[in-house]
């Protein structure tokens, strides 16, 4: 295994989360066309759940990592820390504090929405997936915030933005 500790950490992450992100594209098609024709809000159903599972996910990792969780700017940048460490390099973006116990997080780059152009997939779903995620990581780092979803790249958007704040009661 001498060979793999010279490659660089940073090139065996960007190969390793290459690999992961295209995965969910390959099994996305190969369901439909095992499943056949009427079978798509199902499959639909069990890839949104998945990516649910992914996300809550993240509580786990952030609790072992001993990551921040107490307001909302916590929140997000754990949230895109980990993201980004999940889907790859290729992940950018940026979080801001908004007004208020409230943050901002924008995506500029996302492997996900690269590999829904690649694969040909429908966007829509890729997005209807990639804000399970989202909503249950939020979720579980933090139970006490909630998503506002506002622009998606998959739908046409230069960026896509959500934003992170108190959950009402």
């Amino acid at each position: 295994m001498d060979y793999l500790t010279s490659i660089p950490a940073d090139k065996r992450w960007a190969i390793a989360t290459r690999a992961v992100t295209a995965l969910p594209f390959a099994y996305h098609q190969a369901a439909r066309e095992i499943a056949g024709p009427g079978k798509e809000a199902a499959l639909s159903e069990m890839e949104r759940r998945i990516w649910e599972e992914a996300g809550r996910e993240q509580a786990v990792l952030a609790r072992e990592l001993g990551c921040p969780l107490e307001n909302a700017l916590q929140v997000a940048k754990t949230f895109s820390t980990l993201s980004t460490v999940i889907l790859g390099p290729e992940m950018e973006g940026a979080v801001s504090a908004a007004e208020g116990d409230a943050a901002r997080v924008t995506t500029t780059s996302c492997p996900m929405e690269k590999n829904a152009r690649i694969f040909g997939a429908d966007l829509r779903e890729t997005c209807m997936s990639c804000n399970a995620y989202t909503t249950a990581a939020v979720r579980q780092l933090n139970s006490n915030y909630t998503v506002l979803h506002q622009n998606q790249m998959c739908t046409g958007a230069p960026s896509c933005e959500f934003r992170i704040e108190r959950r009402s009661r």
